[in-house]
């Protein structure tokens, strides 16, 4: 489905979601009128969502029919977009999802939940078709921006509200408006003085006296006027780059170089992202977490050691660097609450751009991974929550994946992130291991490897050892793609070095980083030669954030064949006569060689997870017996 296809399916969401309120109200009503103890059941099973799923197909037809607004223009950080009248849409046929039976059953929402998808598909086939392409890309480019427009605001406002401890500090709209007004103006060589005075800071301090619900007056918990004033400064320096990564963000999915993203289309977005109940209750207990929990530990001196006193550490499977309160996240990587926060707490220290800067490595890898075979093996190292790895099983849905992490409770938290992904084909399998010790695989065993966001938290011995255990999985002529913090002078390629070392400074005081200043200061180009072996290829910045590309040397990188496989070549194929003739010298010279062909034939499996325990039997036990049970806790609610 195109960007275009997906927009159009994501803006009939809204519509639907103001039938079903409208619909569900009446029917409340009604049924107030007739039976008022009805009536309270159903509301009650309203709020809680009770048979929303059952209901959704009917109301998403309803917003079908409903008249489509006029022209308008809409004025967006990426410029004026001008929408058109929806044309006038055919009549569908709707698949038979109904069941006969009264009761709800796990088969006929299936089914219902197909056909929503079904006439979603339908629809936007039947827009794709009707409009020019020029107004398609105005259209997906609208969808966009408002969706990055909401993400950004709401991960600044949580920000915000958690890390100054009082909810009186909050984000100034019209401020914020204003600042990317002004980047836009500048950008386009417009004098911004004569603006300054309407410019407003886009945080706005608390007031000095608060009034109690019985007239008296007590003084405000909230931000003062002076940390206001850092933090608008600090935004409005960086505001330029933020913008940046969602513009060029914006342009690579029009040139398809990757799928709209899957968590920002309402159709496919995970529940807790679009659930209004689930989004509010993890951001208070994100805030609750922060303020009760993560700012007292940072005023402590021993604040990031503190896992060392509340956990028994069995150094064995843990090394000493990693039984730490990174970011003085509550209970390190070792619970479940850990790793169901951690996204969320990523996301607002990054201002809601994490996944479009961790995402800048897709074009890379989806261009390699074209040229390999179609069960092309991947190994996603430190994978954490999984969270990365879901957009690339997503573009590439017959890949054989292998996540590993050291915390079973984050390889909890991916199994569970990927169970949307388990049904399309590739395999995925689960590894608890140090990365630096990944003797359960073999030598030379994955097409590609990708390491998103893991140095900077490694002491220099580890980097070595890990970037050499990469190194010795990769198979010869094999990718790694990796995803880290920027480092020291990389800001003078966007003309921020001042605002970006500053940023690089801060932040392991901030965030209890201990082996961050090191990194920034790290030669990763030489690393990765010295100890691994492999050439850098490629590199990239996207604001506080770098991507490079490297290649292990060997197999037909060298060829005219661009990284293809040479086994995939067949006689009958479309190239040129030479490259065929080399390529099939070179599999002979490999049938004859007594060292093992790089690329094996492997069945076909099903899309069944499988779990590699390389700890102690202890950490089966987790997975078995709590995990459930958190849960189910959580569904209880």
């Amino acid at each position: 489905m195109s960007s275009f296809s997906v927009a159009m399916a994501s803006l009939a969401t809204p519509f639907a979601s103001a039938m079903r309120v409208k619909a569900a109200a009446r029917k409340n009503f009604k049924a107030a009128r007739s039976n008022p103890l009805q009536a309270n059941r159903r509301r009650g099973a309203f709020l809680t969502g009770g048979d929303l799923k059952q209901r959704s197909s009917v109301f998403r037809l309803n917003a079908m029919d409903t008249e489509a607004p006029s022209s308008n223009k809409i004025e967006t950080p990426f410029g004026t977009i001008d929408l058109p009248p929806l044309p006038e849409l055919p009549n569908f046929e709707l698949p038979n999802a109904s069941s006969s039976s009264s009761s709800s059953s796990s088969s006929s929402s299936s089914q219902q939940q197909d056909a929503v998808a079904q006439i979603a598909q339908m629809f936007a086939k039947t827009m794709e078709d009707s409009i020019p392409k020029d107004v398609q890309k105005n259209v997906f480019r609208a969808q966009y921006t408002a969706a990055v427009s909401a993400r950004f605001l709401f991960f600044l406002t949580n920000g915000v509200v958690a890390s100054r401890g009082g909810s009186r500090a909050d984000v100034d709209g019209v401020g914020v408006a204003s600042a990317v007004a002004k980047i836009l103006l500048e950008e386009n060589n417009i004098d911004t003085k004569p603006f300054e005075d309407a410019i407003r800071p886009m945080v706005r301090a608390a007031d000095a006296n608060l009034t109690t619900a019985g007239g008296s007056e007590k003084e405000s918990e909230g931000m003062t006027e002076e940390a206001a004033r850092d933090v608008s400064a600090f935004l409005e320096a960086h505001m330029s780059a933020i913008l940046s990564v969602f513009r060029e963000e914006m342009e690579l999915i029009e040139n398809e170089e990757y799928k709209f993203p899957y968590d920002m289309n309402p159709v496919t977005a995970p529940s807790y992202q679009t659930n209004l109940l689930q989004v509010l209750r993890i951001s208070r207990d994100n805030i609750r977490d922060q303020r009760q929990k993560v700012q007292p530990r940072r005023q402590r001196k021993d604040g990031g050691q503190e896992l060392l006193s509340t956990f028994e550490i069995d150094e064995k499977r843990y090394p000493k660097y990693y039984a730490q309160n990174f970011h003085y996240q509550t209970d390190g990587w070792l619970s479940n609450e850990s790793a169901r926060l951690y996204d969320f707490q990523v996301e607002t220290l990054f201002l809601g751009s994490a996944d479009a800067m961790r995402r800048r490595c897709l074009p890379h890898l989806n261009k390699y991974l074209k040229t390999q075979k179609k069960n092309a093996k991947l190994l996603d190292v430190a994978t954490g929550t999984g969270r990365f790895l879901t957009f690339v099983r997503d573009n590439n849905p017959d890949l054989e994946c292998t996540a590993q992490d050291l915390s079973p409770f984050y390889l909890a938290k991916t199994r569970e992130n990927h169970k949307a992904f388990d049904k399309n084909g590739g395999k995925l399998t689960l590894l608890e291991a140090n990365a630096e010790d990944m003797s359960t695989l073999e030598d030379g065993s994955f097409d590609a490897v990708t390491c998103v966001y893991l140095f900077h938290e490694l002491p220099p011995e580890a980097q070595k050892n890990v970037a050499r255990e990469m190194s010795r999985v990769l198979k010869p002529g094999g990718k790694l793609f990796f995803v880290d913090s920027a480092q020291r002078g990389d800001g003078k390629r966007l003309n921020m070095e001042k605002e970006i070392d500053q940023a690089l400074e801060n932040f392991p005081v901030f965030s209890h980083e201990p082996y961050y200043r090191a990194y920034s200061e790290l030669d990763l180009k030489n690393l990765f030669k010295e100890f691994g072996g492999l050439e850098c290829e490629a590199e990239e910045l996207a604001w506080v954030s770098k991507t490079l590309v490297f290649q292990k040397p060997g197999g037909d990188e060298n060829s005219a064949m661009n990284g293809a496989s040479v086994t995939e070549l067949r006689d009958e194929d479309e190239v040129d006569e030479s490259v065929l003739a080399a390529a099939n010298d070179l599999k002979a010279e490999m049938r004859n060689s007594t060292v093992a062909p790089v690329v094996e034939e492997t069945e076909e499996k099903p899309a069944v997870e499988e779990m590699t325990w390389a700890g102690e039997a202890s950490t089966k036990e987790i997975f078995e017996e709590v995990t459930p049970e958190v849960i189910e806790e959580k569904e209880d609610e």
